[in-house]
Formats: structure tokens, sequence, C-alpha cells
């Protein structure tokens, strides 16, 4: 490579040249921005609605129809997933792969608020959020007492808030747990009823009051005056003077029948932290910032807050995630240092200490080149990315080895120190970089994943390729330099005695290895066919092993769910929180837990999003002490086991999952418009699956039932009575749960609502309500039990929409251990034994689906790199059949990673994957530079017998040398138990150790029996 001569003979250009590199990358290494997850945006969001209670039916008339209408006319749409509940409906929008995020999410905030105008005016809330992995709280701190009242914790966190709010990198500060805070007016029931005021008269003159309308424009000459004719409340006292009625000439006022005050809402969300009563703060960082640097500002701003707090409270916090950044990045330099320090050992025993410091010092090098040009790039360090430096570590070291032992093979020929170097790498550059580029093309159909999936990891082939290119670079123009200012420092007069280990590996070449190589070749066709044998006889093992998407997260966070009927009030769900905490607190290996009633915890991993507002539910986040895998693993067992038969509710233990989220394992969607026939049929696909192995946590949402107490309007003696229905809905609507009739601005500009509800304090009571009086059109109270009956009936708890569809949802978990493809497929095999009545079809979802989507495209992409490995191979050597020879060696590798995860245990996951990738380079590299070496025989005038001996002979070391060294760094990644980092590990350590045996005996078997009898000169030969 005329590069590579050039780059020597201007040594001193090029060292400037690599040292500017280098410090470059270790200035990236300390600057680049770190955090837990990749920073992107998909084009995913959140719409939650909030009209407390309405019935779900009722809610997607009111509500979901007019919302999904509007949302289905925007293009680009993939699906609409849409969950409804009592007074609650959540839709979850997906657009197409390749949208701009923030335009959806635009035409999507447009799209609702046109449709506002169709929704009820009293409409609690109507939330749109965007999905994305940087909206995750990097901390969670809890401010807890047990004595303070919620005014003085709500005075401490939105303090607090403000103050990370001002904090640089913070890019938004949250409060949580906090009950909302409103203007209440509290009607008198006896009152109203003693002065005649029916319920709709107070809340129709309240929303007049109320209602903020401008008066238009008036021109005086110069100027153009705004004209305001009333407005929203500016004080309690306007409230308390509003005018409701005269009775007898009388003025009555609202004071005279109700009480105004500024309250705290009834609690619909409590927090806790380690059974103690909590308020929860949370921040999130700026995209582009370290984790590292943002951290230490919170906590310092955190320590001046506790010296403001009194003893009575306590300021805990439940999550930093700059935690698990340093673990991961720790675990990434513990490898590395392991890594290095087998590799010295190793090649100090076979290759002698030069040679040790020469390989050694080219790894850290590589990686700080790979961060520099990562940082240059727009990436960061986060969880793919040091997945991809895992991967890395156990690729770098093979050119090194290549390089230096042929320098040091030439040297130990006679050759000068200098001529050495320069000769040494010239006569592999072309082998080597040929090497290089096909692995690099191995990781492409990744690198080229055009799914939401793909995004998230694209930090990881990316990692891997730079790390590669850099390893590339310092193999052909720094080592040789290195070697050659190393070699200097020999002593002239003293011969160098051979190293041991290389001793014993050119005697076990030329001895034991040599006759099984020649016995192989002499009986190729045996050795062929036991080979192809031994690889149809792996391929048996595929079923067994299984195939599995993304690992769990592993990150020693778990979430306990906890589920009650659908009638259970938020206090009874805080009674069942009390003993799953009893349960909690006493295991030695939980830190500490912070606990939600009636909503999802705050928003801590990338793959999860907070469950909304549900009084019958709640969800603890439990951090746990665990210094590996093993232990993580056994803690979840624990924790499963323990709740699995609670008796008070339904408790099921969640881990974090890495990737794009998920609805589950394993989906069964139906689809029908009557609503029985679809909860039948429900019910049976849920007992099915419930049936099949290895299933847990099944869930049917469909099947649920609440108890309603429905009012039963007799419409007709309801129009006699001139009595509109509309009047009645409103009237029972404020017995229960009040109005919503306006905003309410304080002197610091901010709004808070105003509620206007009867007096009892959770909603009148049966009697109660039966004492309601409506008013009809000509301003007579009639009372409500004329026109209607009060009946206990059982209804749907929940409703579900696919793509504005009515649907049901049935979902389940798989058992740890067990493959959650091999599960769906017997779930499937089931369906399909069942007759659906007309008009009910079903379609399979969950991880299933998730990878079809993941990988589409996929196939497309591994075809275009092989066919670019095959031009790669064609340009080096010039030959047709001889990358054949190296494309038939690469599936003989890959079985021996199949028995690896066979005998291990894992199942074929994305992680395992990714190390057939790094397989695959390996083996090609190791092929390329055995056929190159061949090759350089056989134009020199050997026989191919000979030239094909006499390369593999010459070729054992440098592939001894990488396979072990590479087997002995992954080694103890493979041993942590880790579903994320040892598939990976196992499959590189189990395809290396066959592979091994495929370039030493298979390739040159191949090279022998295929290849041209006319040899052409490849590129590293004419070069040399």
């Amino acid at each position: 490579m005329k590069f590579v001569s050039s780059a020597l003979d201007n040594y001193r250009f090029t060292l400037v040249v690599i040292t500017t590199v280098i410090i470059l990358g270790v200035v990236s290494f300390f600057t680049m921005p770190r955090t837990e997850d990749p920073q992107l945006s998909f084009p995913i969001n959140y719409i939650v609605a909030l009209h407390p209670g309405t019935a779900p039916l009722d809610m997607e008339q009111m509500v979901v129809d007019p919302l999904e209408e509007a949302i289905n006319e925007i293009d680009a749409l993939k699906e609409i997933r849409t969950d409804i509940k009592d007074g609650l409906a959540t839709f979850r929008v997906e657009f197409d792969y390749g949208t701009d995020p923030n335009e959806k999410y635009n035409e999507l905030l447009a799209a609702v608020n046109a449709a506002k105008s169709r929704l009820p005016s009293d409409i609690a809330k109507l939330d749109v959020k965007k999905l994305s992995p940087t909206d995750v709280n990097i901390v969670q701190i809890a401010l807890v007492s047990e004595t303070a009242s919620y005014r003085q914790l709500r005075l401490y966190a939105e303090r607090f808030e403000k103050r990370l709010e001002r904090i640089s990198g913070i890019r938004r500060a949250d409060v949580w747990g906090l009950p909302d805070q409103q203007v209440q007016i509290t009607l008198d029931f006896d009152k109203i009823q003693h002065y005649g005021i029916s319920l709709t008269d107070s809340y129709q003159v309240l929303v007049g009051e109320a209602r903020n309308l401008s008066g238009g424009h008036v021109n005086t000459g110069a100027r153009r005056l705004t004209v305001r004719t009333s407005g929203r409340y500016e004080d309690l006292q306007a409230i308390r003077n509003t005018l409701i009625r005269s009775k007898d000439g009388q003025p009555i006022y609202l004071k005279d029948v109700a009480t105004i005050e500024f309250v705290d809402a009834e609690p619909r969300y409590i927090a806790r932290f380690n059974g103690k009563r909590a308020v929860f703060v949370t921040a999130m960082q700026n995209e582009g910032i370290s984790v590292f640097t943002v951290m230490p500002r919170i906590k310092k701003s955190l320590e001046r807050l506790k010296q403001t707090l009194p003893d009575d409270v306590v300021a805990e916090i439940a999550l930093d995630q700059s935690n698990s950044v340093a673990t991961r990045l720790g675990g990434f330099f513990d490898n590395l240092i392991w890594g290095l320090s087998m590799v010295g050992l190793i090649v100090l025993l076979f290759m002698g200490l030069k040679n040790m410091f020469i390989i050694v010092i080219t790894i850290p090098i590589s990686v700080f080149i790979g961060f520099g040009l990562l940082d240059q790039s727009g990436f960061g360090i986060e969880q793919m990315s040091i997945v991809g430096l895992i991967v890395a570590l156990g690729l770098l070291v093979d050119n090194a080895i290549v390089v230096t032992e042929n320098i040091t093979s030439k040297k130990d020929k006679g050759m000068k120190r200098q001529e050495a170097a320069k000769t040494g790498v010239m006569e592999v550059s072309w082998a080597v970089t040929s090497g290089t580029i096909t692995t690099v093309l191995a990781f492409l159909p990744i690198l080229w994943m055009q799914t939401n999936a793909g995004d998230f990891i694209r930090s990881l082939p990316v990692t891997v390729v730079f790390t590669l290119v850099a390893s590339l670079f310092i193999a052909l123009l720094f080592t040789p330099l290195f070697a050659s200012l190393i070699y200097k420092f020999e002593s002239k007069k003293r011969i160098s005695k051979p190293v041991l280990g290389s001793v014993l590996l050119r005697r076990f070449a030329q001895g034991p290895y040599q006759l099984v190589l020649k016995c192989c070749m002499k009986y190729s066709k045996s050795f062929i066919f036991v080979s192809l044998l031994g690889f149809f006889a792996s391929l048996s093992l595929f079923s067994s092993i299984g195939f599995s998407f993304m690992p769990k997260a592993e990150n020693n966070r778990l979430l306990v769910n906890i589920k009650l009927p659908e009638n259970a009030s938020l206090r009874q769900t805080e009674q069942v929180l009390d003993r799953v905490e009893n349960e909690l607190k006493d295991i030695d290996f939980i830190e500490h837990y912070a606990s939600n009633i009636g909503h999802g915890n705050p928003r801590i991993y990338y793959s999860e999003t907070p469950t909304a507002e549900m009084p019958n539910r709640a969800q603890i986040f439990v951090q746990i002490e665990a210094a590996n895998s093993h232990e993580f693993w056994d803690a979840t067992q624990v924790l499963t086991e323990r709740f699995r038969n609670f008796p008070l509710a339904e408790v099921t233990i969640k881990e974090f999952q890495q990737g794009t989220p998920i609805e589950a394992p394993i989906v069964v969607r139906l689809f029908g418009d009557d609503f029985e026939v679809l909860n039948e049929v429900s019910q049976t696909i849920e007992r099915l699956v419930e049936r099949t192995p290895h299933t847990t946590n099944v869930q049917n949402p469909l099947g649920d039932r609440k108890l309603d107490l429905k009012v039963s309007i007799d419409y007709e003696r309801a129009a006699q009575l001139n009595l509109p229905v509309a009047n009645i809905d409103a009237a029972v609507r404020m017995s229960l749960v009040g109005n919503y009739i306006g905003q309410y601005r304080d002197k610091y500009g901010d709004d808070f609502p105003i509620v206007i509800k009867l007096s009892k304090p959770s909603g009148a009571t049966i009697p109660d309500i039966s004492k309601i009086k409506v008013e009809n059109v000509y301003g007579q109270l009639v009372p409500l039990m004329q026109v209607a009956k009060l009946e206990l009936v059982t209804v749907a708890a929940h409703i579900q929409h696919y793509n504005t569809q009515r649907s049901s949802k049935i979902t389940a978990d798989v058992e740890k251990g067990h493959n959650v493809q091999a599960v769906t497929q017997q779930v499937h095999e089931q369906l399909k034994l069942l007759t659906l009545p007309d008009g009910v079809h079903y379609e399979i979802g969950g991880e299933q689906k998730s990878q079809g989507e993941a990988f589409r495209g996929f196939i497309k992409s591994i075809i275009i790199a092989l066919f670019g490995i095959f031009t790669v191979l064609v340009f080096q050597f010039r030959s047709f059949s001889q990358p054949v020879i190296v494309f038939i060696s690469i599936p003989f590798a890959i079985s021996g990673a199949v028995l690896a995860l066979y005998v291990t245990g894992y199942e074929f996951s994305f992680m395992a994957f990714l190390g057939v990738a790094g397989l695959i380079g390996i083996v090609v590299n190791n092929a390329i530079i055995l056929i190159d070496s061949a090759n350089g025989y056989h134009g020199g005038g050997h026989s191919k017998y000979q030239a094909c001996l006499q390369a593999s002979i010459g070729r054992l070391p440098p592939v001894i040398l990488t396979t072990m060294t590479t087997i002995v760094s992954l080694f103890p990644v493979a041993m942590q138990g880790s579903l994320t980092w040892s598939p990976l590990a196992w499959v590189t350590i189990g395809g290396l150790a066959v592979s091994t045996l495929i370039s030493l005996l298979l390739v040159p078997v191949l090279y022998s029996f295929f290849a041209d009898k006319s040899v052409p000169i490849s590129h590293s030969l004419k070069d040399a």
C-alpha cells in the first residue's frame, strides 16, 4: 500500500498526526456527554384525557371517538392504541418511521385542539406528550415527613423545583405526589334546598361569571383601546359575592349557600418513601450534557435545601442515574484492564516483553481514537456505545498481533529494524485492511436498520466501526514505528533468545499440527464431509436455544405493580400497599423503595412510561443491592415468589426492558364491533393463554367488571315535566364529583381551577342523591326521583381501541429461563384451532411483532453486506474461487456459536447476533491472511500443496494468539451471567474455538481442494 509506505517514510509527520488524533480522543473522552440511554426521539406520543365520574362507555362516546376521528386524519399515522377506563382515556399515537417527531407532535397537538369543541366543556385534563428517551428523569428526590402538612411539603418541594430549573444543564424539574390546588365552592345541600336553588342554577351563574370574553376595541383618536366587560375571577371575595338569585326581593349570594376556599383537592396520588409519606422532586437533563456534569450541581443544591429543612422533614435520593452510568462505564474499563492484562500476559509468554509493549499499547490508543470519532459524529457515552466498545475489545488486538508477528519474523531473519518494520507491515497491509473492511461490513446490516429500534442501537455499530478503523490506522502506521523504536534498544552484540512460548508454538506447528493437517489434506473429501455433518448437526440445535430480541436491562431496579379490583378506592389501595411495604422492609437486598398510590412512578427508564391516575393501582420503584447479574436475578425470583399468591391484590414484579417499548412479551389482540361477543371470546383466549406452559401474569382488561350506580331516566316522564336530560346529567354529576366552572388567577399569575361540588366530602350518598332537585325549562324544581330511579349494575371496567376499532388485548409474560418465541408459537398453534364468531379476528403482537418490525429490511441489508464482503475479497485475491473458500468457512464458525449458546442455556438474542457479526470478522480475517500467505508461497514457486502447508504452519502462531487473547479477555464477561453481556461473550468464545479449527484445518483443505491451479498475484504480493 503506497499510503502506508509514504507514511512510514515521513515518520515525523505521521507521529505528529497520530499524537494529535490521540490527544483529541482523550479530550473527547473527558468532555463528551454521558447518559444512561441514547439521546433521540421516537415518533410516538401519548394523550391523557381525564373526565372524573364518567363511565367507560360514556368516555368512549364523549371523549375517545371525537379525538380518534381528529387524530386519524393526520398523515403517516402508523397506529392508535386507546385504553378507556372510568373517567380516564389514554392514547398511544405512533407515526411511521422516518417522520419528524417534532412536526408530528405539533400536528397531533393541532388535531387535539381542533377536537376540543366536541369534547365535554368540563374535561379536567387533556395532555399531549412526546415519548422520548430524553424525557427520562436523571434524579428522583424524596422529601419525607410523617408530621409536616402538605402545605409545608409543597413549600419546600416547589422551592427546590425552582432551584433545580435554574441549574445549567437541567431542562425541566417536576413535583410529584402533591394534591392539586383549586378554588373549591362547596354548596351546602340543606341551604340550597331551603332557598329553592337548583344545582343547575348555581352552576350556570358561576360559569357565566368566570367566562373571560373580550369586549372588542374602540378608537379614541390616536389610540385604540381594548374593552373589558367581564373576566375570570381575580380574588376569592369576588367569588363569594356572586349573586345567585333573589328571593322575596332579597339577594342571595354564593357565600350564603356555599363555602369558598383555596384548598388542596382530594388526593388522587399519594407518594411514600420507605413506607413514609413523601413528595418526589425529579429533574431531566438537557440533551448533549453529561450526567456527571449535572449531578454534582444537583447534589450541591440538595445540600443547601437540607440546611433549610425542619427536623421533621428529610430529603433522600431515591434515584441517581449517574450511578448506573458509572457502573456501566466502570464495567467497560474493568473489562479493558482485564483484557490488557491478559493480552499482555499471553503476548509476553509467546512473543516476548518488547512485543508485549508494542501490542498492548495499541488497544487503549485505538479506544481513545474511537471515542474521538464517536464524539465528532454526535454520539455520547451511553449503554449502547458501551456495548459497542465491549464488542470491539474482542476485535482490536488482531491487527496489532498480525502486524507485530510479521515484523518480528522479518527481524529474526536478519533484516534491520527499520527494514523489518516497513517490510513486515507492507507484506500484510492489504490482508489486514481487507480483514478490517470485511469486519466493518459485517456490522453494516445493524447500522442500516431503518426502524426505531435501529435508531436506538445506532451508536453500537458506529462505535465498533470507528474503533476497528482506529485499530487499523494504528496497526499500519503506529505499530511499525513503535516497533522500530523498541527494537532500537536491543543489544547488537547479544543474540536474543527465542521466547519459550514461541518455541513451543513453532514445535507444535511443525510437529502435531503438520501431521494432522497433512492427514486432513490427504483425506480432504472425508474431512469436508465430516465438517458438513457437524455443521448440519449444530443447525438442529437452533430450535432448542430459541430466539429473543432485546434483553432485560439488569440495572438493579425493579417495579412492583399492584392491582386491586376496579371499584377499589384510593384508601383501599393504600391499605394494601401497607401490607406490601411490610413485606419489602424486611428484605436485606433492598436498598430503598419509592411507593406511588393511584399513579405510576415518575419516568426513570426510557422504555417505561408512568401509568396514569387510577385509584385501584399502585406502583413501587425498588432499588436492589446486587453485585452482579446472578444476584439481581436471585433477588427478582425471591420477590416474584413472595408475591405470587398475595391474597389482597394482584402483585407482579416487572424488570426494566432494553430496546424500544413493547406492550408485553406475548400479546393477542382481538377485533370485533359487538362488545359482548368480544368479551366472551377474550375470556376464552385468556384461559387458553393461562393453560399454555410457561406463561405468567396473564392479563385481560376487557374481562374486568365493576359495579356502577345507574340513574335510569324515564324519558317520557321527563318530557312531560319539561325537564331536559342535560339538566339531569349536570345535577347528578355535581352531586358525585363536582363541576369545573373556570379559572382563578392569583396575584402571581398562576391559574387554578374553580370547582363547584356538594358538601359531602366524597360525593353524595345514595339517600342524598335521591333528594336532588332538577330545574325544568320554567324554573320549577323537580325531584330527581320523579323522573328516574337508581339501580346497581355490573358493567365493563375497561374498553380498548386499536386504530379506532374496538378491540381486546390479552397479554402475558414468559417465565424466566424460557423462550418467548417458543411460548408465543404454542399460543399461536392453539389459536388456530379456535372457531371465532363472524366479525371477530385476531393478530399476534408483543415481542414477536416487535422483532419483525425492528428487523424490517434486515435481510436485504445482510445480502448487500455479504456482497460487499465478497467484492472486497475478489479485489484482494483477484479470484472468484478463493473468496468462495472464505465464505464457506463462515457458517462452520457460526455452528460453534450455536453450540456455545446451547451448552450455556442462553437464547439467540440481539446481543448474541452482535457476537456473530464480530465472529464473522475474525474468521474472515484469519482466512484472508492464511490464503494471502499461501498465494505468496505459491507465487514464489511452491506447489499448491506445499504453499498451503507452509502458509498454515506459518500462520498458526498469530491465529492461536488472537484466539487465546480474545477468549481470555472475554471470559470474565461471559461468566457474569448477564443477559446483555454473556450471550455476546459466549458466542464469540464458542465461535472462536470452532473457527480456529476452521482457519487452521478446513480453510487449508478447501484451498488445496478448490483453489485455482494458477494463483494470481494478490495485492499484498504485488505491493511487497
